[in-house]
């Protein structure tokens, strides 16, 4: 044979070769080259269901879009569905292929991890129970394929539910049995101060029976084991071996069981949380030097002040200026976010200091305890004390920072409304905002208004007058005060007027105000002045007070039906 002959023949047969792996690769990859074959569907009972491209053959047109959509979670179905002909129940009908209601072990074939509360995963093998028993013989009347809907105790087990159903120490070994045939996850302890403690029921189990610990020393039941340390010295719980003699005592080093050991946020009132780390101080010191001496393992009653800690308690037992850096030197070094303090006054709202801006500025030392003391409620002061050099008032001069006496907003940023209580026509509310949008603070305090609580209480003559909201509100410059009632009287309470012999009569604001206006009897029929309208009947009768109106025509006469105003009217006493 010719060379060129023996050439060609070796060349057609690559390309033979290389078009038959081609074809098989396209059998395996599908149409699109870059398509995963199998893919992996999580259930949240029962495993892994693996998909596989290849099986199912090239054509993806039969299956996307139609059936399945090429988006991320967008093709979950329930068996349910399935059973109804979507998603893999298109084709699983039992004759296209076999039925998604056939045998489950088809596609479900994964262990269930089953989560208890203090006895760690539970592993349930389908596996090893379908290599016995039929799918059916399980479900759906012993465990139903949904949620959270075969949950038993212990109890219900031994009595034949769930597990216990072949498990009966008959059929099945007894799910009153050994423990760790099914239990062999550890326990995680969580305590409120030293993080959590890991009890092992792997070294445990090495060296015990599950019945020499349950269910005497502990219960099955959750929550039902919490103990303190000195209920556990005193042979409870994991006293009863950890005693010193069976096994280590539980009064001995406490890093053996609080090894992660966690920080602790205390926190004070006006400074912020101050971090303790157990790591640092475990790092130097072992716990006894502090437990139970100096700190109580107990909720809430290490609690101490800051001059207790600067006699010698509490932290201050080892911050003394000797042992280790005084409770009495830099605040920040434990007071590392001190937090902005909410001042609240009674009639201009929140002032909020800020300990980030004066920290920036002067030291802890600068201020306490000589200007403002570590203790709640002992900082009070007003505005006089401070234009005099006391508490703010000991930088805020105008020289060394603007002054307490200047523009108020700069600290009242929240001024708020302030409501004024009248005695018959309910309160009248102040608005700061309204008012500041208008005019500065220096325009009405001092002079029309001391920043003194019920020291600017002023009658609607002497308003008339000139003073308080007088000054401003005289019809010129604002609306005045003796005006329509309504601006500043909007919730006109009703009046209680009580009578000798006839029991309280009530005057109905709201009734009245319903028909006419305030100027209909103020203040010619009504003057708006306390005990400067009292009337007798005869005098009403004539046309005076409430007979200006209830005369029998304009209203219901004053010697009409008495108990109309007088409901609860009482004998005369004789």
């Amino acid at each position: 044979m010719p060379r060129r002959w023996f050439i060609v023949i070796i060349l057609l047969l690559s390309i033979s070769l290389a078009s038959i792996l081609y074809a098989a690769g396209m059998g395996e990859m599908g149409s699109v080259g870059s398509m995963a074959d199998k893919i992996s569907i999580r259930t949240e009972k029962i495993g892994e269901v693996v998909f596989s491209h290849r099986r199912h053959g090239a054509n993806c047109g039969l299956c996307h879009p139609k059936i399945f959509k090429k988006q991320r979670n967008s093709n979950h179905v329930s068996m349910k569905m399935m059973e109804r002909g979507m998603s893999c129940g298109a084709c699983h009908n039992g004759r296209r292929a076999f039925s998604v209601t056939g045998d489950c072990s088809t596609c479900h074939a994964g262990d269930v991890a089953i989560q208890t509360v203090n006895l760690g995963k539970v592993i349930f093998s389908h596996e090893i129970h379908t290599g016995m028993f039929g799918c059916d013989e399980c479900h759906p009347d012993l465990f139903k394929p949904q949620k959270n809907s075969n949950h038993a105790t212990m109890k219900a087990m031994e009595e034949g539910k769930s597990c216990g159903a072949c498990h009966d120490g008959g059929t099945a070994f007894d799910v009153t049995g050994d423990c760790v045939t099914c239990h062999v996850g550890d326990v995680t302890i969580e305590s409120r101060r030293i993080g959590k403690i890991v009890f092992s029921h792997g070294i445990h189990t090495g060296m015990f029976g599950c019945g020499e610990c349950h269910p005497d020393l502990f219960k099955a039941q959750n929550n039902s084991n919490h103990v303190t340390m000195k209920a556990m010295e005193e042979g409870k719980s994991c006293g009863a071996c950890h005693d010193g003699e069976t096994a280590f005592g539980v009064a001995g080093d406490c890093v053996t069981c609080h090894s992660n050991a966690k920080d602790i946020t205390i926190e004070s009132r006006g400074v912020g949380p101050v971090m303790f780390s157990h790591d640092i101080h475990t790092g130097m010191f072992g716990c006894v030097e502090c437990h139970p001496d100096v700190f109580r393992p107990k909720n809430n009653n290490n609690h101490t002040t800051m001059k207790s800690m600067e006699e010698g308690r509490s932290c201050g037992a080892c911050h003394n200026g000797e042992a280790a850096f005084g409770v009495g030197g830099d605040c920040v070094t434990c007071h590392t976010i001190a937090v902005d303090i909410t001042i609240q006054t009674e009639n201009v709202g929140k002032v909020m200091f800020s300990h980030d801006i004066h920290t920036g500025m002067f030291g802890c030392g600068e201020c306490h305890p000589g200007v403002f003391q570590a203790q709640n409620n002992s900082n009070h002061t007003t505005m006089k004390a401070m234009e005099e050099g006391k508490s703010c008032g000991a930088c805020h001069d105008g020289s060394t920072a603007f002054g307490v006496a200047g523009d108020c907003a700069t600290c009242h940023t929240e001024a708020t409304d302030i409501a004024i209580q009248t005695e018959n026509v309910g309160k009248v509310t102040f608005s700061h905002g309204i008012h500041l949008g208008m005019f500065g603070c220096g325009e009405c305090h001092p002079g029309l208004f001391k920043p003194q609580n019920n020291s600017n209480r002023a009658t609607m003559k002497e308003m008339e007058d000139g003073a308080s909201c007088g000054a401003c509100h005289d019809g010129g410059t604002a609306f005045g005060v003796s005006g329509d009632c309504a601006t500043c009287h909007t919730q006109a309470t009703d009046i209680e007027m009580p009578t000798k012999n006839a029991g309280p009569v009530v005057f109905s604001h709201d009734i009245h105000t319903g028909m006419f206006g305030c100027g209909e009897c103020h203040p010619d029929v009504f003057k708006p002045q306390k005990n400067s309208n009292h009337a007798t009947m005869r005098a009403m009768g004539e046309g005076a007070s409430c007979g200006a109106c209830h005369d029998g025509s304009t209203a219901f006469g004053v010697t009409g039906d008495c108990a109309i105003c007088h409901p609860k009217w009482r004998s005369p006493s004789y």
